[in-house]
């Protein structure tokens, strides 16, 4: 995804506590935990996020994340634990996050979202967790990569 912000904007944005309060798609809303808070910033390895979700089935429950590589134009995310209803349908394993600048104030975002499926049978479940995690990674890049504007 193509955002309006620089390269160096993208990386603070990313640097920073992550802020969902922007509408979650309405597939992601129907049923699914959502993040309702979340704490950690930086992006030098060993830096934590963990995003509380809430809402859905379940009680709610925390995705601990940690970063494991960081460069000039790539985070990796490992997945230390996931105590959200989330992990009866899926097992994280990473967020990576690739942004390069394309032009003036234009960053191209890339986020690839690394899970395990852990419902059967996978011909009706995987394509519904491909979609799930799609619209998550175009979340992300519209939410925690790019800078809100004020």
């Amino acid at each position: 995804k193509v955002v309006p912000a620089s390269a160096a904007q993208v990386l603070m944005q990313l640097s920073s506590i992550p802020t969902f309060s922007a509408p979650l798609p309405a597939y992601l809303r129907v049923g699914f935990p959502r993040p309702i808070e979340a704490s950690g910033q930086g992006i030098a390895v060993g830096d934590r996020r963990v995003i509380r979700f809430g809402g859905g089935e379940g009680k709610p429950g925390d995705l601990v994340l940690a970063v494991s590589e960081s460069n000039a134009n790539r985070v990796v995310f490992q997945a230390k634990s996931d105590t959200s209803h989330i992990a009866h349908w899926l097992t994280w394993r990473s967020a990576e996050v690739e942004w390069q600048e394309t032009g003036s104030d234009q960053t191209r975002v890339r986020w690839t979202l690394r899970y395990r499926r852990s419902l059967d049978p996978a011909w009706y479940f995987g394509p519904w967790e491909r979609y799930a995690a799609r619209l998550s990674g175009d979340y992300l890049a519209e939410t925690v990569t790019t800078p809100t504007v004020h």
